[in-house]
This record gives structure tokens, sequence and C-alpha cells, in this order.
């Protein structure tokens, strides 16, 4: 199935260092709470980690995420990543 323009992708967030790791998969928004997701294993960039992630851990993140379920906060406060 070809992702719809609108479509907007899903992360999880790394369980061992919390980085919000990019899925690969794309969902309408506001249709995250209507369909299934089986669990799957994804692995962090950041840290090498993978773990198994439920429909429950899934979330939008971008500027228009506001108001989401389980919107993650921005990644900006990680250490060294202070503003000169």
């Amino acid at each position: 199935m070809r992702p719809i323009a609108t479509d907007e992708e899903l992360f999880v967030r790394c369980k061992t260092c919390g980085f919000p790791v990019a899925t690969g998969l794309r969902v309408a928004p506001g249709d995250l709470e209507t369909i299934e997701i089986a669990p799957r294993a994804h692995r962090c960039p950041r840290c090498g980690s993978a773990h198994v992630y439920e429909k429950r851990d899934y979330f939008y993140r971008g500027p228009s995420d506001a108001g989401r379920r389980s919107a993650a906060p921005r990644d900006d406060a990680a250490p060294g990543a202070r503003g000169g």
C-alpha cells in the first residue's frame, strides 16, 4: 500500500536510552487509536538496543502532534544539546 501524503510516521521511545526511534510505519492522523499493530521489534540508531514494542508504545512526533495520544517530548534536552 502506498502512503498517503497526509500519513505521518510513528515513533517509539527506546527502552534503553529514551531516544525517539522512527519505525517506518506511516498512519493517517487520528487512526492510531483504531488500527491494530502487532508487537514488533525496532532497533535504536543511537544505542543499538533492540526491543519489542506494542501498540501503546507508538506515537506521532512533530509540530502537528499537539493533542495526540502519547506525544513524546522533544529530544533537545539530551546531554550536550545546549544552545550556545
